[in-house]
C-alpha cells in the first residue's frame, strides 16, 4: 500500500491488491488445502489442529478481504499522510 505510485486511496489499494493479493489468496488456499488433509488423519488430534488451522486461515482471508481492504478504501492514508522519516529512514536513507 505505501509503495504505491499513485497518492489516492483507491489507487493505493487497487496496486495493493494487484501486486499482494494473488499470493495472498494463494497462500490461504494451499493452506486450507493442507488443513483439509489433516481432516482424514485417523488420530484425534491431527483432526482437531488440521480444523483449528483451517478455521485460522479462513477467518485470516475473510476479514483481510472483507474488512481490511474497505478499511483502506474509507481510511487509508493519503499522499504523505502517515510518512515518518524519522522512524523509517536510516542515515538520510530511506528503506524501500
Amino acid at each position: 500500500y505505501h509503495h504505491g505510485s499513485t497518492d489516492d486511496r483507491e489507487g493505493r489499494t487497487r496496486h495493493a491488491l494487484s501486486e499482494m493479493g494473488i499470493s495472498v489468496l494463494n497462500s490461504a488456499v494451499t493452506t486450507l488445502l493442507a488443513a483439509v488433509v489433516l481432516f482424514g488423519c485417523g488420530f484425534y488430534f491431527f483432526i482437531q489442529f488440521g480444523a483449528f488451522i483451517f478455521i485460522v486461515i479462513a477467518l485470516s482471508i475473510l476479514m483481510s478481504i472483507t474488512f481490511l481492504v474497505p478499511l483502506l478504501l474509507v481510511a487509508g492514508p493519503q499522499g504523505g499522510q502517515g510518512f515518518m522519516p524519522k522512524c523509517c529512514c536510516r542515515r538520510g536513507k530511506q528503506y524501500e
